[in-house]
């Protein structure tokens, strides 16, 4: 058992006592957020499961999105389409074109196409980045147009620099001057998504959603519905585990490993915060130490009703609108500033399903470099688009030159960005490391939050239809506000992407593999590649933490890579 030693003071009225740190979050925890204690040791979210609705300030705003978007979209596909949307006909891509299927199919894309020019600025007025506009991770990391990293990009250039930032990472979560017990990185992970994908995917697949079913232990689930993306079952060594226990796991090993608790904010979503809930009172979370669980907070994002296209009436359902609200949260909620006075440096943003992500001191020492030693606001690390595919990146606004590069989602790309010929050279991870110093200065600014529409599908009238929803995306809010690194990685064995099943439970090959520099991975499918990480990769940081060279190199070779061979990991296949 770990003991913390930190003077502790009395909580008024009462005979317990508590560290400095704890103090200043019991005193100034702003009241949106609650302590996980009583929820993860009774399996139930209690007032996690509370909606907090935002009908009144959204609704306006997207009413005027979508009647201004439909300005620009073709009046009589919109009237087609909701002719076959009363039929019933479901949209498909690959049957007969001269099917209604597939006329249905077409409709949306175009329809959708159009409507999200409301977003989208002038063309001509961003760029995406370049290769030289990137620092490596290490001389080995995939190279983006052909090119080798010149030497001022990479950032860990032998296996022995990369084993002196692992310590310098490690004395800096040991660093905090207002309480030794707690680290001074804190996390914060939106669990509150609702993706059609994973859910059309699934219904493609039913064989997957029964071999989860049979991992799984959420007593309010059914054998064939599908649990929220970030409560994925994964078979590992251990037990079964759901992507984000084992993200919160290896969060709090590490932490553990060096004498240190840390803060851990989930952002939920009301409709799924019980099953969150009774996912992670199963993972035991709700043994961990009273002083431990006084760290672990949740609050809830709010939510607003859809619009449907064709007719401009109201859902009756509401949905969560971008993890872009969790800083915008943050700021409004005086977060940051508490942050800061509990002596808290860093803060780590990412997915809830990303369970490589966040546990490695590595990453913490290149960040205190390159904020403390460059002058930069936080980190945001991004892989390369190896399949050239389009989507949003990393650009430059060629308006004002003289700023820093930000993030810009694909809904709110120009159009010569978004049509699939001039495509980014990286892909965003969603994996920041930012300073709490600068985000505490800037918390102003995140309260100019600025949605952009977005087009998703609804059933709710009991036929497959279009609604206008809001949409926000933390990195464009973090991005537009902060000067940050950008900081290319590979994308095999340090970003999982799971969008759907396919990604972790299928036996489908991911592409990047067949570039991956160990051959010995070359036709493990993406359901062994997860559940080797998943018991590989705590062991692979514990080595990195106690000076393993041998580690270090493996790492280092194949360009900062979790996916270690199992000679070095001491893992079975």
């Amino acid at each position: 058992m770990t003991i913390y030693k930190q003077k502790k003071f009395f909580v008024k009225g009462t005979n317990l006592m508590v560290t400095a740190g704890r103090m200043i979050l019991k005193t100034k925890m702003p009241t949106q957020f609650t302590t996980l204690k009583a929820p993860l040791k009774t399996g139930k979210p209690g007032i996690l499961a509370n909606p907090v609705y935002s009908t009144e300030t959204k609704m306006p705003v997207l009413r005027s999105l979508l009647e201004n978007a439909k300005k620009l979209a073709n009046k009589e596909e919109i009237s087609l389409a909701a002719e076959l949307e009363i039929k019933g006909i479901i949209p498909k891509q690959h049957a007969d074109p001269q099917n209604d299927e597939h006329k249905l199919y077409t409709l949306h894309k175009n329809i959708a196409a159009s409507l999200l020019q409301i977003n989208r600025p002038e063309p001509g007025s961003m760029a995406f980045a370049k290769a030289e506009d990137y620092f490596a991770l290490t001389p080995n990391t995939p190279k983006v147009g052909g090119e080798n990293w010149k030497k001022v990009q990479v950032l860990l250039h032998s296996p022995e620099e990369l084993l002196k930032t692992t310590k310098h990472g490690i004395e800096v979560m040991k660093s905090n001057s207002i309480d030794n017990s707690i680290s001074t990185v804190a996390y914060v992970f939106p669990v509150a998504g609702e993706a059609s994908r994973a859910q059309k995917y699934a219904a493609e697949h039913p064989e997957l959603v029964d071999k989860i079913s049979k991992l799984q232990n959420l007593s309010q689930m059914g054998n064939d519905s599908l649990p929220p993306r970030f409560l994925f079952p994964i078979s590992t060594l251990k037990g079964n585990k759901t992507l984000y226990g084992l993200m919160l796991r290896n969060i709090l090993n590490t932490s553990e490993s060096l004498n240190l608790m840390s803060l851990v904010i989930s952002i939920f979503n009301h409709k799924s915060s019980n099953l969150v809930i009774e996912s992670l009172k199963n993972e035991g979370f709700g043994n961990l130490a009273k002083e431990k669980l006084d760290l672990l907070l949740g609050s809830v994002q709010s939510t607003a009703p859809r619009i449907f296209v064709s007719d401009m009436e109201t859902t009756k359902n509401t949905y969560a609108t971008g993890h872009g609200e969790v800083p915008y949260t943050l700021a409004k909620t005086n977060m940051f500033q508490v942050m800061k006075e509990m002596g808290i440096k860093y803060l780590i943003f990412g997915n809830a399903d990303e369970f490589l992500w966040g546990s490695d001191p590595t990453m913490i020492g290149l960040a205190d470099k390159l904020i403390k030693g460059k002058g930069y606001n936080g980190v945001v690390f991004v892989v390369p688009n190896s399949n050239n595919q389009p989507g949003g990146g990393v650009v430059r606004d060629l308006l004002k030159p003289t700023t820093s590069f930000k993030l810009c989602e694909s809904p709110c790309l120009p159009s010569d960005l978004s049509d699939g010929k001039t495509n980014p050279s990286a892909i965003n991870t969603t994996f920041y490391i930012l300073s709490v110093k600068a985000l505490a200065s800037k918390a102003a600014h995140f309260l100019n939050l600025a949605p952009g529409l977005d087009i998703k599908t609804s059933n709710e009238r009991g036929r497959n239809e279009q609604v206008g929803c809001l949409e926000t995306w933390a990195g464009t809010e973090f991005t537009k506000n902060l000067n940050c690194a950008f900081v290319m990685a590979p994308r095999a064995g340090f970003f999982l992407g799971i969008k759907t099943l396919e990604h972790t439970h299928s036996d489908n090959i991911p592409p990047e593999i067949k570039d991956f520099p160990n051959h010995r991975f070359s036709n493990w499918s993406y359901e062994k590649l997860v559940k080797y990480l998943a018991n590989s990769q705590p062991t692979l940081i514990q080595k990195l933490i106690n000076g393993d060279k041998t580690a270090a190199y493996e790492i280092w070779r194949n360009g900062y890579s979790y996916l270690a061979d199992p000679i070095i990991t001491g893992i079975n296949e």
